[in-house]
C-alpha cells in the first residue's frame, strides 16, 4: 500500500488549533494520562489551595476536565483557550455534568479582566508555547491583573530537572487503535526549547506529522518571572497532594498570589469584553 503523509501546515504556529497537535488526536493519544480518576484527584489537591466558592480563571482550560470538575464542587468557574474544538468538547462535559462554566475563546495572553478572579489555575504544562521569553512574560503579567489583591495562580508544571536527567530523543507509543507515535526530541541547551516531531503512523500506513516547540523552564527561572510580575511565590509542592519536590517529582506545583490590597487602596476597574 502507498504510504500517504498528512503534514500539517507550519503556516500556523505549533500551538494553533490549525497546526494539528491540539485535536482530536491529542485526546486520543493522551486518553489514559487525562482519566477521570487522575483529574479528581488532581483538583483534590486544588481544593486544599482554593477556598471554597471561589472565582476561578482555568487558563489554556483545554477540553474542560479540570474546569468542570471545579465548577461541580461549586466554584465559579471561567475556562479560556484559543482552540474551539477542545471549547466544544469542555462545553460537551459540562452539560453532562449538569455544570455551568464561562467559556471563552481566546489567546492566553488575551485576559482582559481586572482583579476578577479568587484563582488563576494553569495546568499539565500549558505555560511556555509562546516564541520569546518576554510573551511568556506578558501572560503572567496580565494573569497578576486579573488576580484580586491577595488571589493566587496555580502553575503545574513538568520538572525540568528530572526532565533533564531522563531526556530521550527518541521513542514511541502505541494507541488503542493500533497506531505507533514516533517521538523525536532535541533539546536546544541555549534557548531552553524542546523541540519535536511526533509522526502518528495508522494501521492503515497513513502517517501524520505535527510539530512541538516548548519552552521547558526550570524552577528558578519561573520564580524569576513570576517575581518580575508582581507575584510573590508562597510554596512550591512536587504533586496535587503537596508532596514535597525533589529531583525526582514528575511535575512542580507553584502557588504564587498577587500581594493584599493596601488600606484606602481604590477596586480597579476591569477591562470591556
Amino acid at each position: 500500500m502507498e504510504e500517504l503523509d498528512e503534514v500539517a501546515p507550519m503556516t500556523h504556529p505549533w500551538y494553533a488549533e490549525e497546526a494539528g497537535f491540539f485535536g482530536p488526536s491529542y485526546l486520543e493519544e493522551y486518553d489514559e494520562l487525562l482519566s477521570l480518576e487522575r483529574t479528581v484527584a488532581e483538583v483534590d489537591g486544588l481544593a486544599t489551595l482554593i477556598p471554597a466558592g471561589a472565582t476561578v480563571l482555568d487558563l489554556n482550560c483545554g477540553h474542560g476536565r479540570h474546569a468542570v470538575e471545579l465548577a461541580g464542587r461549586g466554584y465559579d468557574v471561567t475556562g479560556q483557550d484559543i482552540n474551539a474544538f477542545f471549547l466544544g468538547e469542555a462545553q460537551r462535559k459540562a452539560l453532562d455534568r449538569g455544570v455551568s462554566v464561562h467559556w471563552r475563546q481566546r489567546d492566553m495572553r488575551d485576559i482582559r479582566d481586572v482583579e476578577a478572579f479568587d484563582a488563576v489555575v494553569c495546568l499539565f504544562t500549558a505555560f511556555g508555547y509562546f516564541e520569546t521569553e518576554a510573551e511568556d512574560q506578558r501572560v503572567l503579567e496580565a494573569i497578576a491583573r486579573a488576580l484580586k489583591p491577595g488571589g493566587r495562580l496555580v502553575l503545574d508544571m513538568i520538572n525540568a530537572e528530572r526532565l533533564f536527567r531522563v531526556f530521550r530523543e527518541k521513542d514511541w507509543t502505541e494507541l488503542r487503535d493500533g497506531s505507533v507515535i514516533l517521538h523525536e526530541r532535541r533539546y536546544d541547551l541555549f534557548t531552553g526549547r524542546s523541540h519535536e516531531t511526533r509522526t502518528r503512523v495508522f494501521p492503515d500506513g497513513r502517517r501524520k506529522h505535527v510539530h512541538l516547540d516548548l519552552r521547558i523552564y526550570p524552577l528558578h527561572e519561573l520564580g524569576r518571572m513570576l517575581h518580575a510580575a508582581g507575584l510573590g511565590v508562597d510554596d512550591v509542592y512536587g504533586s496535587y497532594q503537596r508532596d514535597p519536590l525533589d529531583m525526582d517529582s514528575v511535575r512542580y506545583l507553584i502557588v504564587a498570589s498577587r500581594p493584599p490590597a493596601r488600606p484606602g487602596s481604590a477596586p480597579a476597574e476591569s477591562a470591556p469584553g
